[in-house]
């Protein structure tokens, strides 16, 4: 009896301390800071945003308490080219936003007069009229152009800050994305080899990937392993390209759980 008498005693003394540490201003959120893992660019949107961004998420409160998921959402929206990719506690009152840049990998058409942008999340960094495009198109390493054909997207579907959800089209950069990866291509590069994106999503559903080096990747029937036939479609490209095979067009087709056929066919000139 008395045992269970002390037990409790020690677990109302326990409860009261732990209290007394969740209260404490001691432990209250005071000071944020930001580390960079990535070296910005130049001109780039968010240099000399580090304090602006401190001050865009709530301090107070007990730090062992602090909504950390809530402040990544709170920031990633307000700055879409920002990626939060850890935030560090740091006793008694200090948090450390360890953050890095994303990179403009898609430039999805949704009109003649519009262009999202997106990195290879399918998130959104920016809206660009076609004149802006224009201008973004000419720089020297530009985002991979996507055209759809075959369902209509309204502006209204695409917010800045968030990611993507577009029917198909969402699947179909992801496994894009995915496929460029495997390759250990980094999306700069990425961007330099593919140069736009065709989807297809009519009847016989397809997309063309076109390259700098004049050699069209097309898939077909792209609702089945699609990231496992684009993966297999730049091996057969990279094989083209070592053959010397120009001016043409790779049809990528699965043949098999693991097995990728491809058939260059040259353009007639």
């Amino acid at each position: 009896m008395k045992n269970k008498r002390l037990i409790i005693l020690i677990s109302i003394f326990a409860f009261l301390i732990l209290i007394v540490v969740l209260c404490s201003t001691l432990f209250t959120v005071k000071n944020i800071s930001v580390n960079w893992l990535t070296t910005l660019p130049k001109e780039h949107v968010l240099i000399g945003k580090d304090g602006e961004m401190c001050e865009s998420i709530e301090k107070g409160g007990s730090i062992f308490l602090y909504d950390k998921e809530s402040a990544r959402v709170t920031l990633e929206e307000k700055y879409p080219y920002l990626n939060v990719v850890k935030i560090e506690t740091k006793f008694p009152n200090k948090l450390v936003l360890h953050v890095a840049d994303r990179q403009e990998l898609f430039a999805l058409k949704l009109n003649n007069d519009c262009y999202a942008i997106l990195d290879g999340t399918n998130k959104v960094l920016a809206k660009y009229n076609g004149l802006q495009y224009e201008a973004l198109s000419e720089t020297s390493n530009p985002p991979i152009l996507v055209e759809v054909s075959g369902q209509t997207i309204t502006t209204d579907e695409i917010f800045v800050g968030k990611i993507a959800q577009i029917s198909r089209i969402s699947s179909v950069l992801s496994s894009t994305h995915e496929a460029i990866k495997r390759h250990s291509y980094e999306d700069v590069y990425a961007k330099g080899f593919i140069k736009k994106l065709n989807i297809n999503l009519d009847y016989n559903s397809n997309i063309t990937l076109s390259t700098s080096y004049n050699i069209d990747i097309k898939i077909t029937k792209i609702s089945e392993d699609l990231t496992f036939k684009i993966t297999g479609g730049i091996a057969a490209y990279n094989k083209a390209r070592e053959k010397g095979q120009s001016n043409g067009t790779l049809i990528i087709r699965q043949i098999g759980p693991d097995q990728i056929d491809s058939e260059f066919i040259q353009n007639q000139i």
